[in-house]
C-alpha cells in the first residue's frame, strides 16, 4: 500500500461481478475503497488521472495489489475471483504484510479527495 495516510470510505458490493464492472468502467476518487466476501479493494492510485491501481487486504494483511486501470471487466473478474479462492494461501506468502488502513462508512466518510 503506497499511502498508509489516506482514508478511504467503503463500499460493500454483493457481487465479484459487480465489483469488476466498478473497478474498470468507472473513475473513482483516491478515497475509495470496495468491501467483497470479506475482502477490501482500496485505491491507491496516485491520482485520479492515474492507471486505477488497488491495495487488495484481507486481515489486516496486504495480499495483492492489482492495476485495474490495465484490465476489462472479464480480466478483473479473474482477478478477483482469484484472490476471493486463495485468500487464505495468499496471507501465507512472503509478499504479504500487516498493514492498518484508515477506512470509513462509506455514508459518513468525508475528506479532500471526495469534497
Amino acid at each position: 500500500m503506497l499511502h498508509n495516510k489516506r482514508r478511504w470510505s467503503l463500499y460493500p458490493v454483493e457481487t465479484a461481478q459487480e465489483l469488476a464492472e466498478l473497478l474498470t468502467t468507472q473513475c473513482w476518487t483516491l478515497c475509495t475503497g470496495f468491501e467483497y466476501a470479506g475482502i477490501w479493494y482500496l485505491n491507491d492510485s496516485t491520482s485520479e488521472d492515474g492507471i486505477a491501481e488497488y491495495a487488495v487486504i484481507y486481515e489486516g494483511h496486504q495480499i495483492e495489489s492489482v492495476t485495474f486501470g490495465w484490465c476489462g471487466p472479464e480480466a478483473a473478474l479473474r482477478h478477483i475471483l482469484r484472490v476471493t479462492a486463495q485468500a487464505e494461501e495468499l496471507l501465507k506468502e512472503p509478499w504479504s504484510h500487516p498493514v492498518e488502513p484508515r477506512v470509513e462508512d462509506w455514508e459518513k466518510h468525508r475528506c479532500r479527495h471526495c469534497r
